[in-house]
């Protein structure tokens, strides 16, 4: 098998959409901080409804955008790998429903994060207009969408794939395995390391398979069950693990 065909414009899609959803975000933080965002307290300890209104609504959006990426993924992987589905599979918008909402909490919660100590470095930096806009598109910016779209994208296309493993396995009685293969993009030395490895090693380091970091591309192969796969060095995959924080 090869990497996921047409993944580019499915990223490409998805990156567009955040995109648009994140700006309109990151103009409404504008908004609320107002003409002197330095006067204001970091906004996730604000009790103002039109900053709690806003978190929701970005939240809900988030996952919006998300779920489409994850359901569109998920379903060009699993025809490609030759499981049987049917259009807007149940496994396919389960499967998103509950990834895109997990997605959606942690982009908020580091959204605050990050804007409130952004704040709390324009009160020693004294910023002007122009940086405060740079800083908070670098918060609520393209390339947070873009790096959303190629992580989610790899996240739905390692879910596919151990569905048709699991498929195979269960199902047709051929029996599968899979193994991991480095993608196009950035590689993390846990990526590198675990290159060639099948799922007996690589659920040690990452449960779920790809990704194993932001922006990772790496995805899985379908190989027979019975094909030979070297024993990787396990010191070596650990020192990997460990100098990405894992």
């Amino acid at each position: 098998m090869s990497q996921l065909i047409g993944r580019s414009d499915i990223e490409a899609a998805a990156t567009a959409r955040l995109s648009r959803t994140i700006e309109r975000y990151r103009q409404e933080i504008a908004r609320l901080l107002g003409a002197d965002p330095l006067a204001k307290t970091i906004p996730e300890a604000r009790t103002d409804a039109a900053w709690g209104r806003m978190w929701v609504e970005m939240e809900r959006d988030v996952a919006d955008d998300v779920g489409v990426l994850l359901v569109l993924a998920w379903m060009a992987s699993a025809e490609q790998h030759g499981l049987e589905i049917i259009p807007h599979d149940p496994r396919a918008v389960v499967f998103a429903t509950g990834r895109a909402a997990d997605v959606a909490r942690q982009f908020v919660a580091n959204t605050q994060q990050r804007l409130g100590s952004t704040i709390d470095g324009w009160i020693n930096a004294e910023p002007s207009k122009a940086q405060v806009a740079a800083d908070l598109e670098s918060i609520l910016g393209p390339v947070r969408a873009e790096a959303v779209a190629v992580t989610e994208t790899t996240v739905a296309n390692s879910a596919a794939i151990l569905a048709t493993v699991a498929m195979m396995t269960t199902g047709t009685g051929t029996g599968g395995k899979s193994i991991w293969q480095l993608g196009e993009a950035e590689h993390c030395p846990l990526c590198v390391a675990l290159h060639g490895t099948d799922e007996t090693i690589w659920r040690i380091f990452a449960p779920n398979g790809p990704p194993a970091h932001v922006r990772c591309a790496c995805w899985l192969n379908i190989v027979p069950v019975d094909a030979t796969t070297p024993r990787p060095n396990m010191d070596a995959l650990r020192q990997a693990a460990a100098s990405i924080g894992l």
